[in-house]
C-alpha cells in the first residue's frame, strides 16, 4: 500500500474503549468486582463516558441495602462499592488532570484552565464540535426528528 492510503487513516478510542468495557463486564458478571472495576478506571481513560460504568457498583449498593437489614457486613459491603465505584471515575480525573498539566500553563492557558472545575471535555465539545446540553435540538434538526419520527413512534 502506498503511503497517501495510509495517510488517511487515524486510529480512535471506541474499537479501545468497547474492548475495555467488555472485558469489565466479563469480569464483573463473573464476580471478580475489583477487576471489573479497574477495567473500567482504563475505559474512563480512553472515553468519558466510561463513568457511567461506576452504576453498576452503585446499583449493587442499593440492591444490597433493599434486601439485607443493617449489619456490620453491610458496611463492609457499602465501603467495598463505593470504592469500587470511584475507581473508574479515577480514570475520568486522572485525564482531566494530564490535560490540565499539560495545557494551564503560565505560557499556554486556555480559558477552561479559570473555570471552578476546569472541564476539558466540555471545552472541546462546545469550542470545537458545537456539542451540549440540548444544544442538538435547533430548529435545523426538525428534518431529522421527522425522518425518525416512525421509528421513535
Amino acid at each position: 500500500m502506498s503511503a497517501e492510503h495510509f495517510a488517511y487513516h487515524c486510529s480512535y478510542s471506541e474499537s479501545l474503549f468497547s474492548a475495555l468495557v467488555t472485558s469489565g463486564l466479563v469480569a464483573y458478571y463473573s464476580r471478580m468486582r475489583l477487576q471489573a472495576s479497574l477495567w473500567w478506571f482504563f475505559a474512563s481513560l480512553a472515553r468519558s463516558n466510561g463513568i457511567l460504568l461506576s452504576g453498576f457498583f452503585v446499583y449493587d449498593l442499593l440492591k444490597h441495602f433493599l434486601h439485607l437489614p443493617w449489619s456490620f457486613y453491610t458496611l463492609l459491603f457499602a465501603i467495598k462499592s463505593i470504592i469500587l465505584a470511584v475507581i473508574p471515575l479515577m480514570g475520568y480525573a486522572a485525564f482531566q488532570a494530564y490535560g490540565y498539566q499539560s495545557y494551564c500553563t503560565e505560557e499556554l492557558s486556555r480559558p477552561w484552565c479559570a473555570n471552578r472545575i476546569p472541564d476539558l471535555y466540555n471545552f472541546v465539545q462546545a469550542t470545537y464540535w458545537n456539542c451540549g446540553l440540548f444544544k442538538y435540538y435547533r430548529l435545523g434538526q426538525i428534518p431529522n426528528f421527522v425522518i425518525a419520527s416512525p421509528t421513535i413512534a
